[in-house]
């Protein structure tokens, strides 16, 4: 059975305004948080869950200029064959302190012989000067994003370089 967990992001004040994540594994790319004062008691009632939302994927969501960012299926359902078939990826941006829904951008999925559970694979990646991120989707879709959501330029590495599984 597969299970689909959403996106919990469990922020407290402390890190809500501690430095970017703008990448994978973090400031130091090695996946340690330098933060203290780190709640040490979780609890899924409700106990120091800042905000929560149901959109959620494989990807590591990353975190610039209080602004959460996460690539990942629109689609969450993996067992139903409907959700399959229109499955699409996803950009999505939140307020990194409230949760409220900035903005998000779906796309279709495109020559890839990609699983469609594992559609949103790769974390994004984000620019701490600019403030703009990129993504890589599993059809080799190459993009930068402004913070607003606009598309700065794109190009598909599929076209470029030839397909090649495992994009992402």
């Amino acid at each position: 059975m597969v299970l689909v967990s959403s996106v919990v992001l469990f922020l407290t004040a402390s890190l809500a305004s501690a430095g970017d994540w703008a990448h994978w594994r973090g400031p130091e790319h090695n996946g340690i948080s330098r933060e203290t004062n780190l709640v040490a008691d979780w609890n899924l009632d409700g106990k120091n869950i800042l905000w929560k939302s149901d959109i959620g994927g494989r990807a590591a969501p990353i975190i610039l200029d209080g602004r959460v960012y996460l690539n990942c299926r629109t689609h969450h359902d993996v067992t139903d064959p409907e959700d399959k078939i229109n499955a699409r990826e996803q950009v999505v941006c939140w307020d990194a302190k409230t949760g409220e829904l900035l903005w998000k951008d779906e796309f279709n999925v495109f020559q890839t012989d990609i699983p469609s559970p594992r559609v949103g694979w790769a974390s994004m990646a984000g620019d701490t000067e600019t403030g703009n991120v990129f993504v890589h989707s599993v059809s080799g879709l190459f993009r930068c994003y402004s913070p607003e959501g606009k598309i700065l330029w794109e190009t598909s590495l599929a076209e470029d370089y030839g397909k090649i599984s495992g994009y992402g």
